[in-house]
């Protein structure tokens, strides 16, 4: 899957304040950064769906805000 890799690392090239991702991982590291960014990149929300045609398995669309400080989990 190094396509899905190489989406990952051009989504920080042409974002230039958010990022809003959706599939079934969350691409961010277990304090809430964008794991293809070296810093500045934290998740904001999360939302978790499971459409009914998908075969059970639950989409996360992930929201990326840039900011240099560090990133905060919040509950909505």
């Amino acid at each position: 899957m190094q396509w899905n890799h190489n989406l990952l690392s051009e989504l920080i090239r042409v974002a230039s304040r958010r990022i809003i991702f959706q599939h079934w991982f969350i691409p961010a590291d277990d304090v809430g950064r964008y794991k293809k960014a070296k810093d500045g990149w934290g998740l904001s929300a999360l939302y978790a769906w499971m459409p009914r045609t998908y075969f059970g398995r639950a989409q996360m669309i992930s929201v990326f805000d840039h900011d240099n400080r560090q990133p905060a989990l919040f509950i909505k």
